[in-house]
C-alpha cells in the first residue's frame, strides 16, 4: 500500500502465514500455478526467468530477507534484472522507489553490482509460476491478453487498487471496478485492441460476466475503420453470455478497439471487463456511376466513387477501357473515339487490394463530322502561341439550305463575310459546352484578347444561327497550348527516408512520379548516391520511379542520395528535399571504450569536486545515440556511486578527502551493448600521499586487489631505485597475454590497473593469471583469478 514504492509484483509479508505461502496463494488466486523453493541454482533462476511467467525471489538484500521479481538476465554476466519494490539498491540513499529494472549480482559473484547475499548467504526461496490458458483465437481478444490487445489502464489518477477480478467469466477470469456519476472522463477504462483477419465487415461482440449491482449504462466506444461510434448497454440485464454491438468495418491497417471505462453516468455500481469478439460478415462493397453512359465523340464523362469504404490512406485506380487511366478517386475522362468501354475501378488498401469490373458500361458514337468546316486552329495540333486565330469556312442559308461562301483571305486575317445571322463560337476545356456562354460573333473569325491557359487542352465549336431553330454546327475540334518548356514538376523522394537505418545493403530506391505539364511531354529519372553531396554517382537513368543501386553498400555506413526528373527538353527539377541521407547498419555494435583524461591514474586531487573527464566515445554504428556513465567509490566500498550524462565532462559529483577512489567510464548504446574504460585511481588520502612521497626500501610486488575481479584489478608495486621496469601477464601454460609496464622508473610507488584484455584488444578468458614484476636483477610473480 506504499504509495511511492513502483516495480514490484507484491509484498506478501503479514500475518496469518509465512511469506512463502502467502506469495504462492496469491498467484494460485490469480489462475496461475506456483512451487516454492527452498534455494536455488543459477540455470534454475535462470530457466524460469526465460519460461516469462513471474519469478519471485526473496534475497539478502537487507537483512530481514527482500522480495523482488526477477524479469531479466544480463548476458555474460552473473547478473540478473529485477523489480525491486524498495528501490535500486546499487544508487544512493536506498530506499530510493526507483526499483523497476535494477541489476543485482548472484551470490558468490562480483560484477561490479550489488550482491543479492550482502546480508546473508545463498537465496533463502523462490517461488516459481506457471500458467496455461485456452488457445488464442484471432477473432477473441480476452481481458488476460494483457500482450496481446488487451490494455487495463492503472495510471494515475487510476490505480491497481481500483481494479478487482474474479475467477469467473470467459476463460475464467473477468475484471470489475466501480462506477462513477461522471459520463465524460474516465478514471478507470479498458480496451480491446481488436486483429481482424482481413477487411471486411464484422460484427462486433462483448462477453458480459454475471456480476452483483452491475451497471445498467455501460458505455461502450467502438473505434471503427470508418470512425466511432458509441453504444450503450445495460450489463445488468446478461449473465455469461455474448452481447451484440452491431456492424462495423475493419481493417488490418488500421488500429480498431473497443474502449469501456468507469464513467457510467451512476454511483454505486460495479463495470464488468471481460472479452471481446469479431464475426467476419462480408467485404466492404465497391461501386460507382457516370453522369453519362452514351454520349457522342468527344464526350466527357464524370465518375463518382461511391464505395463503402475510401480512407485517407487507400489508393484508387480507374482504368477507361480506352487506353487511358486514373488516379483520382472520382475522375472525368474524356472519350474520342467510338466504342463500347469496360470500366474497371480498383481501390489499393494498406492492406488488400479490391476491384470491380462493368463490362461495356460506356458506348461512344463516332464524332459529328459538321454542316461546316474548321480550318485553324487544327484538330489535336500544338500551339506555340497564346492568342490563336480560329478560322472557319463561313455559311449562309437561301432557301432553307445551307450553302459555303467562297472567298479569298486578302491577309492572315480573311475578310470579312457579309453574312445572314450570327456565329457563335464555344471554346472550354472540355467538349460539354452546356454550361458555358458563346463568344457572339458575326464574322468567319477570331482571335481572343486575352491569352489562353498555358499547358491546356481546349475544345471548341462554332455554331451558325440565323434565327430560332435554325442552327448548323461544326465538328468538335481540340488544341493544346504549349508556348514555352515548364520543367517537371517537383516531386519525393520515398525510400530510404531521411534519418533511414539499413539492414539490407542492396535496397530499392523509391520515389514519386514527376508530372511535366507541357502537352506531350515525357520525363525520365536520374538516381545518384555517393557517400558525400560532393561525391554523386549516378546509378539509374529511365523512365521508372525505382531502381537498384547496382552495387552492394558498404555496412555502418553515410549516404546521401538524390534523384533529378529530366524533360525531353533537358529542363531539370531535383526532388524536394534532396539529398537525403541514411545510414546503413545489418546489426548492432558495441560502442568503443573511451579514454580516462582527467584525473590521471593516481593523480592527487585535494578538492571535493574533481572534474571528471573522457574522450568521446566512437561507435561504428551511424545515427547511434550513447549514454555515458561515470562509476566511482572509495576503495574497499561496496557501494559504487553512477552518474549518467551524455557529455564527457563531469564536475559536480563529491568526493571525501580522507579515502581513496576508484572510477571508470561505461559507454551504452541504444540497444544497450556497453563498453568499459580502464580503471584509474584518485588519491587524496594523507596516507596516499606519504605513500607516495617515501622511498621503498625493497623491490615488491603485492596481491592485486579485488581478487578475484571481473571488470578491472589494480596492482601495485615498490621500486627502491631507478631501474628498468616491466610488469608482463601470463596465462597458466606460460603464453604471454599482456605488458602492463615496460619502461626505467624512479624510486617510489606505483599502481597499475588491468581490465582483462590482452594486447590485441581482445577479453581475456576467465581464469589464473600470472602477473611479474621484472627488474634488471630480479623477477617477483604473483597469481591473480579473472571471473566472467
Amino acid at each position: 500500500g506504499h504509495t511511492a514504492g513502483k516495480g514490484g509484483y507484491g509484498y506478501m509479508w503479514g500475518t496469518g502465514g509465512s511469506p512463502n505461502s502467502r506469495m504462492a496463494d496469491y498467484y494460485k488466486k490469480h489462475g496461475l500455478g506456483a512451487v516454492q523453493t527452498w534455494s536455488t541454482t543459477w540455470n534454475q533462476s535462470v530457466n524460469n526467468i526465460k519460461n516469462g511467467n513471474p519469478y519471485t525471489m526473496c534475497v539478502w538484500l537487507t537483512s530481514s530477507g527482500h522480495l523482488v521479481l526477477a524479469r531479466g538476465i544480463v548476458e555474460g554476466k552473473k547478473t540478473l534484472v529485477f523489480n525491486d519494490p524498495y528501490g535500486n539498491r546499487n544508487t544512493p540513499n536506498y530506499p530510493s522507489y526507483d526499483g523497476a529494472g535494477a541489476y543485482y549480482d548472484w551470490p558468490g559473484y562480483n560484477e561490479g553490482n550489488i550482491n543479492l547475499a550482502l546480508a546473508g548467504t545463498g537465496i533463502p526461496w523462490c517461488i516459481a509460476t506457471s500458467y496455461s490458458r485456452s488457445a488464442q483465437s484471432d477473432s477473441v481478444v480476452d481481458d488476460l491478453d494483457l500482450e496481446n490487445g488487451f490494455y487495463l489502464h492503472t495510471e494515475a489518477p487510476s490505480s491497481m487498487a481500483k481494479w478487482k477480478d474474479k475467477k469467473s467469466g470467459y476463460d475464467n477470469h473477468y475484471w470489475y471496478c466501480n462506477s462513477r456519476i461522471s459520463v465524460d472522463i474516465d478514471t478507470c477504462f479498458a480496451e480491446w485492441t481488436v486483429h481482424p483477419t482481413s477487411q471486411g465487415w464484422y460484427d462486433g461482440f462483448v462477453y458480459i460476466p454475471t456480476g452483483e449491482n452491475v451497471t445498467t449504462n455501460a458505455v461502450y466506444e467502438i473505434h471503427h475503420a470508418s470512425g466511432v461510434d458509441t453504444i450503450v448497454v445495460n450489463q445488468s440485464n446478461y449473465s455469461d453470455q455474448w452481447v451484440d454491438l452491431g456492424n462495423y468495418i475493419f481493417t488490418q491497417d488500421i488500429e480498431s478497439y473497443i474502449h469501456l471505462g468507469d464513467g457510467c453516468g451512476e454511483a454505486g455500481k460495479t463495470v464488468l471487463f471481460d472479452a471481446v469478439k469479431l464475426q467476419y460478415k462480408g467485404p466492404v462493397r465497391l461501386d460507382f456511376t457516370a453522369d453519362i453512359t452514351s454520349g457522342q465523340a468527344p464526350t466527357t464523362v464524370r465518375f463518382s466513387n461511391l464505395s463503402e469504404f475510401l480512407p485517407e490512406d487507400c489508393r484508387t485506380f480507374w482504368n477507361f477501357g480506352d487506353g487511358n487511366t486514373s488516379l483520382l478517386s472520382s475522375p472525368d475522362h474524356i472519350y474520342r473515339k467510338a466504342g463500347d468501354y469496360d470500366i474497371q475501378m480498383t481501390i489499393y488498401y494498406a492492406d488488400t487490394t479490391q476491384s470491380i469490373v462493368k463490362n461495356e458500361y460506356i458506348h461512344i458514337d463516332p464524332a459529328f463530322t459538321g454542316d461546316f468546316s474548321l480550318v485553324v486552329p487544327e484538330n489535336n495540333s500544338i500551339l506555340r502561341t497564346a492568342t490563336p486565330l480560329f478560322y472557319w469556312i463561313p455559311t449562309v442559308s437561301e432557301s432553307n439550305e445551307l450553302k459555303l461562301i467562297q472567298r479569298t483571305p486578302e491577309s492572315e486575317i480573311p475578310s470579312k463575310a457579309t453574312v445572314i445571322g450570327d456565329y457563335r463560337l464555344y471554346l472550354s476545356f472540355n467538349p460539354d459546352f452546356s454550361s458555358i456562354a458563346p463568344i457572339e460573333i458575326d464574322s468567319n473569325y477570331y482571335r481572343p484578347a486575352n491569352p489562353l491557359t498555358e499547358n491546356r487542352e481546349y475544345f471548341w465549336q462554332v455554331r451558325y444561327v440565323k434565327d430560332t431553330g435554325d442552327t448548323a454546327r461544326s465538328a468538335i475540334w481540340s488544341f493544346s497550348i504549349d508556348v514555352e518548356n515548364s520543367p517537371p514538376a517537383p516531386f519525393s523522394l520515398i525510400y530510404p527516408a531521411e534519418g533511414e537505418v539499413l539492414t539490407d545493403l542492396m535496397p530499392r530506391f523509391e520515389w514519386t512520379k514527376a508530372v511535366d505539364e507541357d502537352v506531350n511531354d515525357s520525363v525520365i529519372y536520374r538516381a545518384k548516391i555517393g557517400a558525400s553531396i560532393d561525391d554523386f554517382q549516378a546509378f539509374y537513368e529511365g523512365p521508372m520511379l525505382s531502381a537498384y543501386s547496382g552495387d552492394s553498400l558498404i555496412d555502418n555506413r553515410i549516404y546521401y542520395w538524390q534523384v533529378e526528373a529530366i524533360d525531353k527538353s533537358g529542363a531539370v527539377t531535383p526532388a524536394s528535399a534532396s539529398p537525403v541521407s541514411f545510414c546503413t547498419n545489418i546489426e548492432n555494435d558495441p560502442p568503443r571504450p573511451v579514454i580516462l583524461i582527467s584525473p590521471k591514474n593516481s593523480d592527487f586531487v585535494d578538492i571535493q569536486y574533481p572534474q571528471f573527464e573522457w574522450s568521446k566515445a566512437i561507435d561504428p554504428d551511424p545515427y547511434d545515440e550513447l549514454t555515458y556513465r561515470l562509476n566511482y567509490w572509495p576503495i574497499g566500498s561496496i557501494v559504487r556511486y553512477v552518474y549518467a550524462t551524455d557529455t564527457t565532462v563531469c564536475g559536480d559529483r563529491k568526493i571525501r578527502l580522507d579515502k581513496d577512489y576508484y572510477w571508470f567510464v561505461e559507454v551504452e548504446d541504444k540497444v544497450g551493448l556497453v563498453a568499459v574504460s580502464d580503471t584509474f585511481i584518485i588519491k587524496t588520502s594523507a596516507n596516499s600521499i606519504e605513500e607516495a612521497m617515501q622511498i621503498p626500501r625493497d623491490f615488491a610486488l603485492y596481491q592485486n586487489f579485488p581478487n578475484p575481479f571481473n571488470s578491472t584489478t589494480s596492482i601495485r608495486f615498490d621500486i627502491p631505485k631507478r631501474t628498468h621496469v616491466k610488469i608482463t601477464i601470463f596465462d597458466l601454460t606460460g603464453r604471454q597475454i599482456r605488458t602492463l609496464q615496460n619502461s626505467e622508473k624512479s624510486a617510489g610507488v606505483y599502481r597499475l590497473s588491468w581490465d582483462g584484455r590482452q594486447d590485441n584488444g581482445n577479453s581475456a578468458a576467465a581464469g589464473v593469471y600470472i602477473y611479474t614484476l621484472q627488474s634488471s636483477r630480479q623477477i617477483i610473480n604473483k597469481k591473480m583469478l579473472f571471473l566472467k
